[in-house]
């Protein structure tokens, strides 16, 4: 049981990680090309690399609450 644990953490830790450099990396994006129209509707790219890091805010978020879960031993699920 402290072998699974230990591996879920571990792999929520790289999760976190990966999630880190799609937020940094398509806010820099979106940071240079703010004015850089797309080919085919002359559209804003950032709005293309902005949702990258709305995802990963959303993503981090997700892994956070389960690595809280995992680490304090609470399953509970929401009774909708």
């Amino acid at each position: 049981m402290l072998g699974k644990k230990i591996c879920l953490v571990l792999g929520h830790l790289l999760m976190l990680y990966a999630t880190w450099l799609v937020f940094s990396g398509a806010l820099a994006q979106a940071r240079n090309q703010p004015a850089c129209g797309s080919a085919g509707d002359r559209g804003s790219m950032a709005f293309v690399y902005g949702t990258g890091v709305v995802f990963a805010v959303f993503a981090a978020v997700l892994l956070l609450r389960d690595l809280w879960r995992i680490l304090t031993g609470s399953s509970r699920r929401p009774t909708w």
